[in-house]
């Protein structure tokens, strides 16, 4: 009976440990699974907060495009309205971070090629804001339509960057 009941020992000790290996495994699965959620979600945040800021530079901050704007400012009248509408655009675009702010800390998790894409687009846009803000005060238009659109191609590099670290979809 020793022998069986050596057998029962062992045959006890293996199942043990592998039900532990086992739930240890699933454990490592589930939070792989639940880490990635995590990483989805907030390049998804990210691409939203990014988008809504292609969408001021490209609507919002479009102002600058308009024939109508050339007239204004050949002739000179209503141009304190169209700067000041200039003004509040760039101003939003410069306080609607949000995201950014709030969850910097967490790029350190985004895949090792993108920390530092969304970390340079946030810092050149702000940079061209103030630029934008300047070239305003100077009457430059062309400076203006330059920032806006290179800032715009940066957005949607960036936008398309996040899509492609979340798989493509």
């Amino acid at each position: 009976m020793e022998f069986n009941d050596l057998v029962a020992v062992i045959a006890g000790a293996l199942i043990g440990f592998i039900s532990a290996y086992g739930l240890e495994a699933r454990k490592r699965q589930w939070k792989a699974k639940d880490d990635r959620q995590r990483l989805d979600r907030l390049l998804q945040i990210i691409h939203e907060e990014v988008e809504q800021l292609a969408e001021l530079l490209d609507v919002d901050l479009g102002l600058v495009e308009s024939s109508e704007l050339d007239f204004v400012l050949e002739f000179g009248k209503g141009l304190e309205e169209y700067n000041g509408k200039l003004r509040a655009t760039i101003t939003r675009l410069q306080e609607n971070r949000i995201i950014y702010t709030s969850q910097s800390e967490r790029f350190l998790e985004l895949p090792e090629y993108l920390p530092n894409t969304p970390v340079r687009f946030y810092t050149r846009l702000l940079v061209n804001c103030g630029r934008m803000l300047g070239a305003i005060d100077d009457g430059n238009l062309e400076r203006i339509r330059e920032l806006r659109s290179l800032s715009l191609t940066e957005a949607e590099n960036l936008k398309m960057e996040l899509k492609r670290a979340q798989g493509g979809t």
